[in-house]
């Protein structure tokens, strides 16, 4: 008898501590936080060591290289996170 008595409160015990802990753990609904961009593109043209110097600065400055465009791949545009 003082078996199923025991088998009985852990029964109780678990399934009270199953329907509280979830609320407990649950997280809030905060929205996701969205990623803000800056960016620029400026057009260089001239020769490699050229290029080199201004995706160098551009670096140096946080923004980081989103691709080379135009017929001529002469326009280049940068993006880093805003704060």
């Amino acid at each position: 008898m003082k078996q199923s008595t025991l088998g009985f409160t852990m029964l109780a015990i678990g399934m009270a501590l199953g329907l509280a802990v979830p609320p407990l753990l649950a997280q809030s609904d905060a929205p996701p936080k969205v990623q803000k961009w800056e960016q620029y593109c400026e057009r260089i043209t001239g020769r490699v060591t050229k290029v080199n110097e201004r995706l160098k600065a551009a670096g140096d400055k946080g923004f980081e290289l989103v691709g080379a465009f135009g017929d001529d791949f002469s326009l280049y545009c940068y993006r880093r996170p805003m704060p």
